[in-house]
């Protein structure tokens, strides 16, 4: 019996474009610029968007607000990439986006939040503080002020408040990631979560030797330290 998550292929479709691959959780906010664009120009294609709030500064053309979602006094800058706003999302007044930027179902972008694109937010999360090219899936929280940059957090994660990452080594290298093969350079600077991520309120995450965590609850983060599950 076939299992109803796999594809039938019953004829060859020609394919002469760029195969992007998703090999390691860092290639998710490396793709995400390309992503965005690509899923907005699909999403969006012989669609009307809602009317932007008279409330709200819109700058540029590519911005799309999905049917009962909710902004006030923010501002969307789609100079640099395009917007997407979700069904029954809230952006809350003073927040800040420059795309490209995209935001799932239900998600919130609190008030007084930076975001710079690339970022991504699933449905149902929560962002504030400031957010640079990060890729946050469903059902996670960074509610409250501090940095998280040129990051990927799984679902159901939750980032206390203050929380703030760092995406710089102190000796400006690149980033050594802890796989099933062992160490690996990631030839860039990076940091990444698997699922249920949890951190204590202002938690400061160091970029030193691996800058892969996962299932992090209640403790920092040392230097050249694993975080097993």
């Amino acid at each position: 019996m076939r299992n109803r998550h796999q594809v039938k292929v019953t004829r060859e479709i020609p394919f002469e474009d760029d195969v992007r691959l998703i090999s390691f959780p860092w290639d998710i906010f490396m793709l995400n610029d390309w992503a965005i664009r690509e899923d907005f120009n699909i999403l969006t294609r012989k669609r009307k968007s809602q009317a932007i709030p008279k409330s709200c500064v819109a700058i540029g053309k590519d911005i799309f607000i999905e049917k009962g979602a909710k902004l006030q006094h923010c501002t969307l800058n789609a100079s640099m990439g395009p917007i997407y706003i979700g069904r029954d999302a809230e952006v809350m007044e003073g927040s800040q986006i420059r795309g490209p930027f995209a935001m799932g179902e239900k998600a919130c972008v609190k008030m007084g939040a930076k975001i710079y694109g690339a970022t991504t937010v699933g449905p149902y999360s929560i962002v504030a503080g400031e957010v640079k090219n990060s890729v946050l899936f469903g059902y996670s929280n960074k509610a409250h002020d501090g940095y998280l940059g040129d990051s990927v957090i799984g679902e159901w994660c939750n980032m206390g408040a203050g929380t703030t990452n760092s995406n710089l080594k102190n000796n400006a290298g690149t980033v050594r990631i802890w796989t099933v093969k062992g160490e690996r350079d990631a030839g860039l600077k990076m940091r990444c979560a698997d699922g249920r991520l949890l951190t204590y309120c202002h938690q400061y995450i160091h970029q030193y030797g691996n800058g892969y965590w996962r299932k992090l609850s209640c403790g920092g983060i040392r230097p050249y330290t694993k975080v097993h599950s």
